[in-house]
């Protein structure tokens, strides 16, 4: 099984996780002649680039102008899928043949299942940042002051100062945000140059956000401290990981997946209320290490609680789908999913 990535706009996310992913009739260029789909769905492969994966989101933003969401889908490697760049030649091949061109033709690829995802087809609708990939065409010399990775490549003498210039701008205006829906708009500018920063940025700017009556603010600043330092902002994250709101709960312990690592996580959370251990439960089928995730979902058992158990037992239902789960895993978790 692989995963993959569909974005989409954020006003069919509920739909989605009820019916799944319908797709829309496409004509697509082949190398014979043109296929007509009637349900085209457009994806791309879950890459170590988060750049290359989400590179989509800005140009379909400039399609609907919503917010996009990130919808991870889980498929078999012999589906039958159509593979190439946008407005291209694309071939038929399994799905698993498809991934190994996107990785080596990332930019502008795609990946066109020609047929609807079920809704058991869909791992989890999540909140996508707003602000990467390329507009036009990845090629395009109007980059529009974007500092993501296809706009301005690494090593470049000047990354650090644009990339300063651009949370200076951003922090301006946040200072100056009238209203809950500008602050967030305002920090949401963040996540990319934060990104691109490499925790060369101190956090103290966004502290007092942590503690904000809006939860959509609190939200978006857990978020966005996956991009700096652990040690500056593992206090922080250990508070907003037992915030009453979920959301806000999910963003933290997302971020402390991503910035300190599954195994780090799962230790700062092992003694966090169950409602906060169910959110990191729910979150192991998307991590890599899967070994290290298998040991944080046997560990969970011993809290003797009912929730914390059945979440459990649907993470480990989740992973035993990946091919690639180690055999030793693999044996513990088809006892626990039982």
């Amino acid at each position: 099984m692989s995963r993959l990535l569909h974005i989409s706009r954020a006003s069919a996310a509920r739909a989605i996780k009820k019916n799944g992913i319908r797709g829309r009739p496409w004509t697509l260029p082949s190398s014979k002649s043109p296929v007509s789909l009637a349900h085209a769905v457009f994806l791309m492969p879950v890459l170590e680039s988060f750049a290359a994966t989400h590179q989509w989101v800005r140009e379909l933003r400039s399609w609907h102008g919503e917010r996009a969401v990130a919808v991870h889908v889980m498929l078999p490697k012999t589906e039958p899928v159509y593979v190439g760049r946008f407005s291209q030649r694309h071939e038929l091949r399994p799905l698993g043949d498809a991934i190994g061109w996107v990785r080596k033709h990332p930019l502008g690829a795609e990946i066109v299942l020609p047929r609807a995802v079920s809704s058991k087809e869909v791992i989890r609708v999540r909140e996508s940042t707003q602000l990467v990939g390329w507009v036009e065409a990845p090629e395009s010399r109007t980059h529009y002051d974007c500092v993501c990775q296809m706009c301005l490549p690494s090593g470049r003498p000047d990354l650090q100062r644009r990339v300063r210039a651009v949370v200076a701008l951003c922090r301006a205006k946040i200072r100056v945000a009238k209203d809950e829906a500008a602050l967030v708009d305002a920090m949401q500018c963040l996540d990319t140059p934060l990104e691109r920063a490499r925790g060369e940025i101190s956090p103290r700017f966004l502290m007092a956000h942590t503690r904000s009556e809006s939860a959509a603010v609190r939200c978006v600043v857990a978020s966005l401290f996956a991009r700096f330092r652990p040690l500056e902002v593992a206090p922080a994250l250990s508070r907003l990981s037992v915030d009453p709101s979920l959301r806000v709960r999910e963003a933290a312990v997302d971020a402390m997946v991503r910035g300190l690592g599954v195994k780090r996580a799962g230790a700062a959370l092992e003694d966090a209320p169950a409602a906060t251990l169910v959110v990191l439960l729910e979150q192991l089928d998307l991590v890599r290490d899967t070994r290290e995730a298998g040991r944080i979902l046997l560990k969970s058992l011993e809290r003797n609680d009912e929730e914390v158990t059945s979440a459990a037992r649907r993470a480990a239902r989740s992973l035993l789908a990946d091919d690639e789960l180690p055999r030793d895993v693999r044996l513990d978790l088809e006892a626990l999913s039982l």
